[in-house]
């Protein structure tokens, strides 16, 4: 798989591992042209889930105060309810065992960084002559994939770093989410080629090779 020069500003196609070059070719159509291939920055994937992390700090430091002040009042305490006999006692024993399924969504948050470098290395990108392809990696296993032609792409917006690294957004959304109180809390979805190096370079090929194109020949069918 290589790819000759397209323009002087044609991002240069890393070498990628011989299993990654045979999924990426495995999604090409008869006679599809391969222009760019790369998988994703892992580090700079896993920033995304950095404000996860510190909200599971504080998520699991609530979790642990709760099962260990439940657990001193009913486990080690003199007077507890349990070492006194009474019945009832003997029913919330285990009330402080109710803390550790947050306990447990807590470590997910905090340990989601490393989820997310992981589903970086399963991720790869692609710019063909017909469309982008975003193979998209799932932080718990499995894979996501999706294509954009050149019409569904004219809205994409790139984010750049200082260091020329980025990420091209082809589609963005929000949901919501209501917690146990009923505060409301809205997710920002992106999909595209996300944590990529030098970033203008693959949007200059995008939109040179399927928007201008596919622009001309709407302008020559109309």
């Amino acid at each position: 798989m290589s790819m000759s020069p397209i323009s002087p500003r044609s991002p240069m196609m890393p070498v990628l591992d011989p299993d990654v070059r045979n999924r990426i070719n495995a999604e090409l159509q008869t006679g599809e042209r391969l222009l760019w291939a790369a998988q994703p920055i892992p580090a700079l994937y896993a920033r995304s889930a950095w404000p996860m992390m510190l909200f599971g700090l504080v998520f699991t430091g609530f979790s642990l105060f709760w099962i260990g002040g439940a657990a001193g009042m009913l486990w080690f305490s003199d007077h507890g309810p349990v070492h006194e006999g009474f019945g009832i006692g003997r029913i919330f024993s285990c009330f402080p065992l109710f803390g550790l399924p947050f306990f447990a969504v807590g470590m997910g948050l905090v340990t989601s960084p490393i989820w997310m470098r992981r589903a970086a290395r399963r991720s790869i990108y692609a710019v063909t002559d017909r469309r982008a392809i975003v193979c998209q990696g799932r932080a718990w296993g499995g894979v996501e994939i999706r294509s954009f032609g050149p019409g569904d792409l004219t809205a994409m917006t790139r984010i750049e770093r200082g260091n020329g690294a980025g990420d091209l957004i082809f589609r963005e959304g929000y949901s919501e989410s209501f917690d146990s109180e009923g505060h409301r809390t809205s997710n920002r979805k992106v999909i595209g080629f996300v944590a990529v190096e030098g970033v203008h370079d693959v949007e200059h090929l995008v939109r040179t090779q399927l928007i201008e194109p596919h622009r001309a020949r709407m302008q020559n069918a109309g």
